[in-house]
C-alpha cells in the first residue's frame, strides 16, 4: 500500500501506510464487500489524511466516508459519489 503523512496529533508527519489510515478512521465495525473495498483504498489513497471518519450503514448497506467538507457514499458495488456539506 501507498505511504501517506498522517496529518492530525500523535500521528502528524508520521509515514502510515494507506490501510493504517483507514484503520484509524473506522467508527465501529467497517465490514466491506471486495468491491467496496477497493473503493475505500483507493479513496484513501486520493484523500490521505483529509479523511475524517468511515462509517457503515447497515440499514442502507453503504459505506459513507467523511472528507472534510463531504460525504463519500460507497454503494455494494463499489460505486463511490460524494455529497457536499
Amino acid at each position: 500500500m501507498t505511504d501517506r503523512t498522517g496529518g492530525t496529533g500523535k500521528d502528524k508527519g508520521k509515514k502510515m501506510k494507506t490501510s493504517e489510515l483507514i484503520r484509524k478512521s473506522y467508527s465501529g465495525d467497517v465490514r466491506p464487500n471486495k468491491a467496496q473495498a477497493k473503493s475505500l483504498i483507493r479513496i484513501a489513497r486520493r484523500h490521505g489524511d483529509n479523511i475524517q471518519s468511515i462509517i457503515q450503514m447497515d440499514y442502507m448497506d453503504i459505506i459513507a466516508v467523511q472528507v472534510k467538507n463531504m460525504f463519500i457514499g460507497i454503494e455494494r458495488d463499489g460505486y463511490a459519489h460524494t455529497q457536499t456539506n
